[in-house]
């Protein structure tokens, strides 16, 4: 089965290549070989090499600059699902995009459930829930599958986890905020997730958060304990919480943005690896890089 795949250079396009099941044939052109918000180029793309499925792992993902740099937000996190979803409508390829849980207001005390009422409180959240909605709209439901994970981390791009980790072993003291609540996920669990959903051809709108409801705060104690336990190193800054008021930032954060993997759960299997072991081998990946 041939899947082309938009973003293979970031967190989870780096882990779907890694991930590749074996009768998968994947095809990652760059931006220099193929223009992603170009209807025509990617219509003539997909004629030509005939992808069963097409997977969206390209975002623009900076929360807090999205508030300034809004023209690049839209185009990248609107436009670019946009064009896909005419492409895929007009050619028969299935889409495959990954979403965000800051479509939500953060408002709720229980996982969000994909039925839930979106209502996003910062201008990337905005775009993102705008990619969804035009996906929706181009598409036939039975075509595309719009999947919403969480606090993505890897040892590849910028990330909390590597901001995190990267202070730490300089022994820089953080203050990290602990009253945002949601669910840390492993690029690698999710690109295990993706490739289950397109070998079951599922379509639909799915969640799919990997640790269980945390703060940063706790998140990045994690970070720090598997730091020491390694026993590689003699020296690790502090963490401290803060609160959200105190820490200041441009953009509005949902106080609450756990993800429900019910759904999901009643139609593929989701991976078995815990997340702390996915945390380890993120870690050892990191200071090991895998070539």
């Amino acid at each position: 089965m041939k899947v082309l795949v938009f973003g293979a250079t970031g967190q989870l396009g780096k882990q779907l290549l890694r991930w590749q099941p074996a009768d998968i044939e994947l095809l990652t052109p760059s931006k220099f070989e193929l223009d992603f918000y170009s209807g025509s180029k990617v219509c003539d793309y997909i004629l030509q090499h005939e992808p069963k499925w097409v997977i969206n792992a390209a975002g623009y993902t900076n929360v807090d600059q999205a508030e300034t740099d809004k023209t690049v937000a839209s185009t990248v996190n609107h436009g670019g699902p946009t064009c896909l979803a005419w492409a895929c409508g007009f050619t028969g390829s299935n889409l495959l995009h990954i979403s965000t849980d800051y479509v939500f207001d953060g408002t709720s005390s229980t996982p969000y459930e994909v039925n839930d009422v979106p209502n996003p409180i910062n201008y990337y959240g905005h775009t993102k829930l705008q990619g969804e909605r035009a996906i929706q709209d181009i598409m036939r439901s039975n075509a595309y599958c719009i999947l919403r994970s969480s606090w993505l981390y890897s040892p590849f791009r910028n990330n909390f986890f590597k901001t995190v980790f990267d202070s730490l072993v300089r022994n820089k003291d953080l203050a990290i905020v602990d009253d945002q609540i949601g669910r840390p996920t492993s690029a690698s669990a999710l690109a295990s997730v993706c490739w289950g959903i397109i070998e079951s051809n599922t379509t639909g709108l799915f969640h799919y958060g990997e640790a269980p409801a945390m703060s940063w705060y706790d998140f990045a104690m994690n970070i720090r304990g598997i730091m020491e336990r390694s026993k590689l190193y003699d020296k690790l800054g502090s963490v401290d919480p803060i609160s959200t008021e105190h820490h200041g930032s441009r953009a509005l954060r949902p106080a609450y943005s756990a993800l429900s993997n019910i759904e999901l759960s009643k139609v593929i299997a989701l991976p078995n690896e815990s997340w702390e072991t996915s945390l380890t081998n993120t870690f050892y990946d990191y200071i090991l890089p895998v070539t």
